[in-house]
């Protein structure tokens, strides 16, 4: 059985820094799982790239269908949401492609941020926000409409994993090499995640 732990990534670096029981770490970006490399917490031979994530925007009950980000300069979204840019690689990528689609300066003053891109979703479905930039792997596809957003518009959303290297636990290498097989990134990519390079996946 595998028991996971979630939360933000920044988060939860922070606690693997601090000691906290883990054997292996799924970041939403590789910054991060370098920085563990860096401070001794992840085993550097162990990294891998395992999807690249892909960002959307949905939109609450109620609001016009979205084609595309320069909507979101029209002031009647007035909620808009995004995850805490400083600890959630997905909130740094939608601020990035709202910057990039010239609509930052405009939106910034109505933005709220959930404190993970789950949280950031929520809001959405609470009503609590009219729109949210968030994970594709997170949307409920049956209930929630969806707008793919331009990849070109934001840094590539590569997730890196890492084996700690305080663990001596066989089977975290197993299930990361499980999660990179061709099996579970089929299953990733059922889930909203784009498949890792393959290069990326064996180096």
């Amino acid at each position: 059985a595998v028991d996971l732990a979630l939360g933000a990534t920044g988060s939860l670096a922070a606690q693997i820094e601090n000691g906290a029981p883990a054997d292996l770490f799924f970041a939403a970006d590789e910054e991060t799982i370098e920085r563990l490399v860096t401070s001794g917490s992840i085993r550097r031979t162990s990294v891998r790239t395992y999807v690249v994530g892909q960002l959307v925007l949905v939109w609450r009950d109620g609001v016009d269908r979205l084609a595309s980000l320069q909507q979101l300069a029209d002031s009647r979204y007035e909620v808009v949401a995004i995850a805490n840019p400083e600890i959630a690689p997905y909130g740094a990528a939608a601020r990035e492609a709202l910057q990039q689609a010239g609509v930052w300066d405009a939106v910034e003053p109505r933005i709220v941020q959930g404190e993970n891109i789950t949280q950031t979703y929520q809001l959405v479905q609470t009503g609590n926000a009219d729109v949210a930039l968030v994970a594709r792997s997170v949307v409920d596809t049956t209930r929630t409409e969806l707008s793919l957003i331009d990849p070109s518009l934001h840094t590539p959303i590569r997730q890196a994993a890492g084996i700690l290297e305080r663990s001596d636990n066989p089977a975290a290498e197993r299930f990361l090499e499980y999660v990179l097989s061709d099996e579970g990134q089929a299953i990733l990519e059922a889930h909203g995640f784009g498949r890792a390079p393959r290069q990326a996946r064996d180096r």
